[in-house]
């Protein structure tokens, strides 16, 4: 009996060790394939990972009860620029003259998601609206990430040291790849630029100024590193995961109140835009973002 089921057992054997072997062979060509995929940005567990974290995003994102008073945001449209004779840059004197009718309002931040790339000859008009502002205030900046002529970015050093304000990237992170290229969907904050490894997202920094934080100091336009990350605000120096918010149930209404800056004349502007703009309600910048 033990001679007659001998061969039974040798062919068992053999046949798991084929199965171990074909097992490991599959396995290796598993991960050499995603090695390779990856290699190429060619995951479609990557693609369906991003769109279903899409559908998640947009799903179970908390809804807000009613509109936000925290945040207000400020539109320079089109329509603002209609009687100006240029649109890029933006008046520089329109913009002094919004940051003192801001600032009067007495916000908790004042942020400028402008890029300031460019010479104007109402440079000196709005630095002295700076300067006399009370309120923290936040600029924005480009950096290398962006094909911009080198002396643009060089404009913008001398424009931020002058300013002597903290500064954040506009930077946004979209993940381009073979299969995802072309939804060039915003997911991310971009990581702090090469050449200003201290400099954090435009973004933080407002949150930061907010929560009574505003540690990052004015030195030339640039940032100081925050300290670890223990915190809230901690967290936020090192956050690139973008938090989303839906709009109240009615959509009636964006999230944060919004003002836009009506046409006007520019001549007339320094009086009647102030009263416009307060009249419509800047009034509700009053301990918020702006």
């Amino acid at each position: 009996m033990d001679a007659a089921t001998q061969p039974s057992d040798h062919s068992g054997l053999l046949h798991r060790t084929a199965r171990v072997f074909l097992s490991m062979i599959i396995a290796a060509a598993i991960a050499a394939a995603g090695i390779l995929l990856a290699r190429h940005e060619l995951l479609f567990v990557d693609t369906i990972d991003r769109f279903l974290g899409d559908w998640r995003t947009a799903a179970l994102s908390p809804r807000a009860p009613a509109q936000r008073s925290d945040i207000a945001v400020v539109l320079i449209t089109e329509e603002t620029l209609l009687d100006y004779p240029a649109r890029s840059p933006i008046d520089r004197s329109l913009m002094a003259d919004l940051i003192t009718a801001i600032d009067g309002a007495q916000p908790k931040a004042i942020g400028l998601d402008l890029i300031f790339d460019r010479k104007s000859a109402h440079d000196a008009k709005f630095m002295a609206a700076l300067d006399r502002a009370r309120s923290p205030i936040i600029l924005g900046a480009i950096d290398e990430r962006i094909q911009v002529p080198p002396q643009s970015l060089a404009i913008q050093k001398t424009f931020l040291r002058r300013a002597g304000k903290p500064v954040g990237h506009l930077m946004f992170l979209r993940e381009k790849g073979k299969l995802t290229g072309f939804d060039n969907a915003v997911r991310l904050l971009a990581p702090p630029p090469r050449a200003h490894p201290e400099r954090l997202a435009f973004s933080t920094m407002l949150a930061r100024t907010a929560l009574g934080k505003g540690d990052a100091t004015a030195n030339h336009g640039e940032t100081t590193p925050p300290g670890p990350a223990k915190s809230l605000l901690g967290k936020l120096a090192t956050k690139r995961t973008i938090s989303w918010q839906l709009p109240p149930a009615d959509d009636a209404q964006p999230l944060f109140l919004t003002l836009k800056i009506p046409q006007h004349s520019p001549v007339e502007r320094s009086a009647s835009l102030t009263r416009s703009f307060l009249k419509a309600g800047a009034g509700c910048c009053a301990g918020a973002l702006c």
